[in-house]
């Protein structure tokens, strides 16, 4: 989404000593380079709570993975919950998500931004719903709508019976456009589960009248309002909103 040039993994503030020996052993003496495919092979040992937080079963995996595994899904474990708790507080777009202790470990997931503007390339049956990190959907090009009324109040009642609604928490507020002025419309886009995409608008004042721009179709940040079609959504979601301008 939107004026945001700033990947999700930033930088580091703190890290226990738990994750910094995962840290170790994993980026530095192994030289680990983490890529979807690592991280999806971690599907059925990942449970995904109603309240969006993640349970590693690493018992099981132990008994059925390197070690390596073991030590990076205990690790997206505690990236993802510290996520969860930073996005439900204060929104996806907080600094509180930039400053994430993740971008040590989880640097390599996350591709440059640059890689948006092009179809996806990488296998189909690495992807989800079309995208990952590692080749992220498109960022669509914002389109102005062409269509003017005389106040706020009017062009949003206009939305409203488009069947937009104003952007649920966390996907609107701080850094973010403000909840008064983002609107959202759930979509389908790449059979993906419903709620996942969206069509944004966004209205401002222009002249002495009212507008709107829309994008579409995007990953939708709502995180908390749908079912995710992979326990990694929330993340990438959130990251591709801070990537795409």
């Amino acid at each position: 989404m939107l004026k945001r040039n700033v990947l999700l993994c930033l930088s580091m503030l703190l890290l226990s000593p738990f994750v910094s020996a995962i840290g170790s052993e994993l980026n530095g003496s192994e030289n680990y380079n983490y890529n979807l495919a690592e991280l999806n092979k971690l599907l059925p040992y990942m449970a995904l709570n109603k309240d969006y937080s993640v349970k590693f079963d690493s018992v099981v995996a132990k008994a059925e993975l390197p070690e390596k595994y073991v030590k990076l899904g205990k690790l997206y474990e505690e990236y993802h919950n510290n996520f969860i708790q930073a996005a439900k507080a204060n929104g996806v777009y907080s600094n509180k998500i930039k400053e994430l202790p993740d971008n040590q470990f989880f640097s390599n997931f996350f591709e440059s931004k640059s890689t948006m503007t092009a179809q996806a390339t990488i296998s189909a049956s690495s992807l989800v719903c079309g995208g990952s990190q590692q080749q992220p959907h498109q960022c669509p090009a914002r389109v102005n709508s062409g269509i003017s009324k005389k106040s706020q109040t009017e062009i949003s009642n206009y939305l409203k019976g488009m069947g937009f609604h104003n952007t649920y928490w966390p996907g609107c507020g701080p850094q973010g456009y403000t909840c008064s002025t983002d609107f959202t419309k759930w979509i389908s886009a790449y059979n993906c589960t419903w709620g996942s995409f969206r069509t944004q608008a966004n209205i401002f004042q222009s002249g002495t009248k009212w507008t709107y721009r829309t994008q579409s179709p995007e990953p939708n940040p709502e995180i908390f309002s749908y079912s995710w079609p992979v326990y990694w959504w929330g993340t990438y979601v959130s990251w591709w909103h801070l990537s795409c301008n």
